[in-house]
């Protein structure tokens, strides 16, 4: 997360919401950006692309994958399971991605 890993994750899903946005609906349409750039360059084969992450890039790269049709593989790595049980944490609600099928224009 670069700079924004010394954030709380759930802050920055509150302030996302003040504008009517959750924060992993916001770093999805980054990626999806992203891959906007990569199709762009010449070097990179578009009918090949593929997503991978770790934690909460697992995460990012699951519902990319999900979300948008150009990418034909993903390896997620220590995103599902885990120690936290996101029913019994109150609010923590940062993996809603609402309006998901709008994203993509």
């Amino acid at each position: 997360m670069g700079e924004l890993g010394q954030v709380n994750h759930i802050d920055l899903d509150s302030i996302a919401r003040l504008i009517g946005r959750t924060w992993m609906t916001s770093i999805i349409e980054d990626g999806m950006r992203a891959l906007d750039y990569l199709q762009s360059r010449p070097d990179v084969d578009p009918h090949r692309i593929g997503v991978t992450g770790l934690g909460l890039g697992s995460g990012l790269a699951m519902y990319t994958a999900a979300l948008d049709e150009r990418v034909l593989a993903v390896v997620i790595e220590n995103y599902f399971g885990g120690g936290i049980d996101l029913l019994a944490v109150r609010g923590h609600s940062c993996d809603f991605i609402p309006a998901c099928g709008a994203m993509r224009t």
